[in-house]
Order: structure tokens, then sequence, then C-alpha cells
């Protein structure tokens, strides 16, 4: 039901978070030895496959912001597949 497909964003959303902030600094994670370099190859990738997965709730999650519709005007904010 809702419920469920709510927890399955919020869960999306979350390991985007991590994964970026892994991805932002991937360079002291390898080095550290916290990840290997190959799973430090793979986090853009990652980020990638969990922004498309989100894609298609990317509509409902703005609408939870109550944001402005002139706001979202913008040439980009209705081209996210491209």
């Amino acid at each position: 039901g809702r419920e469920g497909e709510l927890k399955v964003v919020l869960q999306l959303c979350a390991r985007l978070y991590a994964a970026r902030c892994i991805e932002q600094d991937i360079g002291w994670f390898v080095g550290e030895g916290v990840l290997p370099p190959q799973a430090g190859r793979e986090v853009p990738e990652l980020v990638r496959s969990l922004v498309l997965a989100l894609g298609p709730y990317a509509a409902a999650i703005v609408d939870g912001f109550a944001v402005p519709d002139h706001l979202l005007a913008a040439p980009i904010a209705g081209d996210w597949i491209r």
C-alpha cells in the first residue's frame, strides 16, 4: 500500500544521500581502506542508478515539499529524464 511505497522512496532517498556523501569524498574512503578500489569505482554508477530509480517519484517528492509552481518553471524542472 501507500506506506510500503513511502518506505521504498525514503529508503532510496537515504541510499542516494549516503552514496553522494561517499562519492564526494571517494578518495578518502579508498585511501583509508574503508572501500576497496573496485567498490570506489562503482559508486558513481550506484548514484546514477538511485537517481534513475527515484525518477518516477520525482513529482510526488517535489509535491511533498510544497514548492511553488513559479519555482518549478525552469526548463530543467520538467526534463529530468534526459
